[in-house]
């Protein structure tokens, strides 16, 4: 698997990455991280699931839970994360497929 950041590190909250769509049998990590040192706990990310009208989240990522695997097949505007909260700190997204 192959490690790609899908938002850079930033410290502002409601920063949204780039979607991750795996194909049917394919799976994707989405996860946080930080340029150094720990991910801060109050980090709060959503994992959102695009829909023909408002997206779901389908799962929240934290300090005690930074990462989720996306099962595919997943279409449409795919699934993306949602920074909540980042502690002051910059908080980037990374893909791992």
């Amino acid at each position: 698997m192959t490690q790609t950041s899908i938002l850079s590190p930033t410290a502002v909250a409601n920063s949204t990455s780039t979607a991750v769509t795996p194909a049917a049998g394919a799976a994707s990590k989405v996860g946080l991280y930080v340029a150094t040192g720990a991910l801060p706990s109050g980090v709060v990310a959503q994992v959102l699931m695009g829909t023909p009208g408002a997206d779901l989240v389908i799962d929240v990522l934290t300090q005690a839970n930074p990462s989720v695997i996306v099962p595919g097949p997943v279409s449409g505007t795919g699934v993306r994360v949602k920074l909540v909260a980042t502690a002051g700190v910059a908080v980037g997204v990374f893909k791992d497929e």
